[in-house]
């Protein structure tokens, strides 16, 4: 034969509503954990990192078309 309910509710349910309540206060605690930085700390850490990006290829583009500039070039003269 199985639990009658009012033995459930004089054994069992206060165990549970107590799990259930510690659970509630962790996940609680878990949320207000600063685990992610903000989102205007995020997107200037994003930004940042697209700059320096940015900024090597431009060097490497402008170190490209400095070499282009400096390289001799055949006119079509004939000089």
């Amino acid at each position: 034969m199985g639990m009658s309910l009012d033995r459930w509710n004089i054994e069992m349910r206060p165990s549970l509503d107590e799990i259930r309540w510690h659970a509630h206060r962790i996940m609680q605690h878990v949320d207000a954990l600063p685990v992610q930085a903000d989102f205007e700390t995020l997107a200037e850490g994003d930004m940042k990192l697209c700059e320096q990006a940015l900024t090597q290829a431009l060097g490497r583009v402008s170190r490209a078309l400095k070499t282009y500039r400096e390289k001799p070039r055949d006119t079509g003269t004939g000089a």
